[in-house]
């Protein structure tokens, strides 16, 4: 997520904070309102802080795959070396194919659930501005 989009979401969250209501129920759904995307933007810090330990354990899987394949060449020269450790760099290369299979499947969980936290952050973002044009067209009370 871009400061650029976070700074768009502050910014429209002032502009509904200067709104004025007069009504209780105007106030009522402005709070509500306002409630629901400062927790959207602390849902928004909490992807962003996920998202960064995934970059660090993305980071450590790729270290890992790298020291497994130093090992695996320095066991290749030696021939009675090789025959003893064969089935246990088997298992770790197995070990090493899950975890890459999980990252897999913990960073399209990610982009999945990012997405579905954007369109819910844009329908409420939507709903308010639709929310307030319309209390705009009300007359006034008499």
């Amino acid at each position: 997520m871009g400061d650029s989009f976070e700074e768009s979401i502050k910014k429209r969250l002032d502009e509904l904070n200067n709104v004025s209501c007069t009504s209780f129920r105007c106030k009522q759904h402005k709070y509500i309102i306002i409630n629901q995307i400062e927790n959207m933007i602390l849902y928004l810090n909490e992807i962003n802080r996920v998202e960064t330990r995934l970059v660090d354990l993305n980071s450590n899987l790729e270290n890992n795959g790298t020291i497994l394949e130093i090992m695996k060449n320095e066991t290749k020269d030696s021939d009675n070396y090789l025959s003893d450790q064969t089935n246990h760099f088997s298992v770790e290369s197995y070990q090493l194919d899950e975890l890459n299979n999980n990252k897999n499947m913990i960073d399209k969980n990610m982009k999945l659930y990012l997405n579905q936290l954007k369109k819910l952050f844009y329908i409420i973002l939507t709903l308010t501005i639709i929310y307030y044009i319309l209390i705009s067209f009300k007359p006034p009370n008499q």
